[in-house]
């Protein structure tokens, strides 16, 4: 058990909920990439994995400048404290959207991959 005793324990574990920093920093995301899945996809979500872990959301929150309670923005967001946030726990309307499109893009082409190669 020698891990344990160098084992940091996140911050969001031991943090509340602050629903008022979470729509500061969505505020904040929003007027610097105008629409949430634009945030999500560029700064949030860099690795395409469709989730965000502590470290991805940390790194976000001080590339924009964010100064105000990330750990509480975090856990206001992962409500469920599975460690990662998904795009739905982010913003649902954006979710909805990409989720109408990909049912849309499977319908008419088999896949979001046969729709975009479709466009070439």
């Amino acid at each position: 058990f020698i891990w344990l005793d160098k084992w940091r324990t996140p911050e969001w574990l031991y943090t509340e909920a602050d629903d008022e920093a979470c729509a500061e920093l969505k505020a904040m995301l929003v007027r610097t990439f105008r629409h949430p899945l634009h945030a999500w996809r560029q700064i949030l979500d860099r690795d395409g994995s469709n989730n965000i872990s502590w470290s991805e959301f940390k790194e976000a929150c001080w590339k924009v400048g964010f100064d105000g309670n990330v750990a509480g923005a975090w856990c206001a967001l992962d409500k469920t404290q599975a460690g990662s946030i998904s795009m739905r726990e982010f913003d649902i309307q954006s979710a909805e959207l990409l989720e109408s499109f990909k049912e849309w893009a499977e319908a008419a082409f088999g896949s979001v991959a046969r729709r975009f190669r479709a466009l070439d």
